[in-house]
């Protein structure tokens, strides 16, 4: 399955860009380095987030009476049940997606 989340830059290409856009030669100059930083996480929680909402996976049950305490399970329509799988969700963004460069 492909991906169809929008990979963020690399830091190397994200910090070269934000540093232009601002005026410095380098990131040595910036004084909002702070900044920076916020902006490249967010961008990467945001496609972290995007991947989790289309990778997730949910399984049915219908009118069970086992429930989990794992906080994985929920009921709703009367006994029915859902379950997220926590692994599909850890997985969907894979943490080699984040490069220096």
């Amino acid at each position: 399955m492909a991906d169809k989340y929008k990979k963020p830059p690399k830091a190397d290409e994200f910090f070269e860009e934000w540093c232009k856009k601002r005026g410095y030669s380098s990131i040595d100059q910036a004084n909002d380095i702070e900044v920076c930083l916020a902006e490249f996480a967010r961008l990467h929680v945001e496609a972290a987030l995007e991947a989790a909402s289309e990778k997730a996976l949910v399984y049915f049950e219908k009118r069970t009476r086992t429930y989990c305490a794992v906080n994985k399970r929920f009921v709703v329509n009367g006994g029915d049940v859902y379950t997220v799988d926590k692994i599909s969700i850890l997985k969907s963004y894979p943490v080699e997606d984040i490069k220096s460069c």
